[in-house]
């Protein structure tokens, strides 16, 4: 079998086919009818009074960083995350502040947030990751609320997860998420913020735009070319109302999953709670030490099954952070996490034959190293 990592879930060709030549006909290419209307929708969705709809998720966090002005100030990165965080905390004149992983969650880890807030902290992001809101986000939120600084969730792979009857992406001050071709919600690139600050909705339409007032005729903020395009907005329209069956179908593969993984000697899996709804964005399992993670994705390669790493390397091992002064035994438990954490394919559109093919060969691998 060839089995992809991850594959768009599109459904309602013909329809988007047609929204799409409307769009064309009117000529209207950017700040039209449907990025309102993709805006409107999502926020409705996520239950916030805000979104905008902008060019990616980076943009989106840049954005928000620039407006609670982290110029020379600290925000505090989960190590454990895509490249993209602390790069948009630097892009907007902070300085990045690297937290350790949750060895059960695999996401931000609270006590190590406590360890490094000081005096010159802005904000935490905190990022659920693989689709899991993270388990301590009330905890952090509390915290951040009493040392008065902002709290950021990076949603990009949560699209439609919940936490104690909340969306992620409307617990902290702000929500960015991402709609890159992965990802479980997709309008090809784009990028998504929700927020409850009326004046964080302006700022945010303002500098997506070059920073535009009333319009490009005057300026009053720096800004970018961080727009969403009417065609990206007619499918993100698409996605967002089949982001719930998309949801439902990837918890059924990980319940699949989950069953299989548990009866394979030398692999685990991160507990789910009942207080919360994954949506799945990726499978994550940990080896045991003594099992070759290299050896493994490789012949799980050369069966057709497209597995790989989350992320290889925390934030602060890549050679432009290596650059900056970071130095490895930074964050301890993210790097035994990297070393052993795998994933396997994900999509709403896989067929139980293709998991349990998944789960053989893994098994079949596994087993010569315990």
């Amino acid at each position: 079998m060839k089995i992809p990592g991850a594959k768009p879930y599109i459904e309602d060709i013909q329809e988007i086919t047609k929204d799409i030549k409307r769009v064309l006909e009117s000529r209207r290419l950017i700040l039209g009818p449907y990025t309102r209307r993709l805006e409107e929708m999502f926020r409705e969705y996520i239950g916030v009074k805000y979104a905008i709809a902008t060019s990616s998720c980076t943009s989106a966090l840049e954005i928000v960083l620039r407006y609670i002005n982290v110029n020379n100030k600290e925000v505090i990165v989960p190590a454990n995350t895509f490249i993209a965080c602390p790069n948009s905390v630097i892009y907007a004149g902070g300085k990045v502040i690297f937290a350790d992983t949750n060895k059960d969650s695999f996401c931000i880890d609270y006590k190590d947030v406590l360890k490094k807030i000081t005096p010159k902290t802005k904000a935490v992001m905190a990022v659920h990751l693989a689709g899991l809101p993270v388990p301590e986000i009330f905890a952090i939120r509390a915290l951040c609320k009493k040392k008065k600084i902002f709290l950021i969730e990076d949603a990009s792979h949560a699209h439609g997860a919940v936490i104690d009857g909340r969306k992620v992406g409307s617990i902290g001050d702000f929500g960015c998420f991402s709609l890159y071709p992965t990802k479980i919600m997709t309008s090809g690139v784009g990028g998504l913020i929700t927020t409850n600050n009326r004046e964080l909705a302006d700022f945010a339409k303002s500098v997506r735009h070059h920073g535009q007032g009333e319009s490009l005729d005057r300026i009053v903020n720096f800004g970018n070319d961080w727009l969403m395009d009417e065609l990206s907005a007619v499918l993100g329209v698409y996605q967002l109302k089949r982001l719930e069956k998309n949801v439902s179908k990837r918890n059924r593969i990980a319940q699949r999953y989950s069953k299989g993984i548990d009866k394979i000697k030398g692999i685990s899996r991160n507990p789910v709670s009942s207080n919360v709804r994954h949506s799945y964005y990726k499978f994550l399992a940990m080896l045991d030490e003594k099992i070759n993670k290299e050896e493994v994705l490789k012949k799980m390669r050369n069966r057709g099954i497209e597995v790989g790493t989350l992320y290889p390397l925390p934030c602060y091992l890549h050679p432009i952070y290596r650059k900056l002064g970071y130095r490895q035994g930074l964050c301890p438990v993210t790097e035994h996490i990297m070393a052993h954490q795998i994933f396997l394919p994900m999509f709403a559109e896989m067929k139980d034959v293709e998991i349990d093919y998944v789960l053989d060969c893994l098994k079949k691998i596994v087993k010569d190293y315990i």
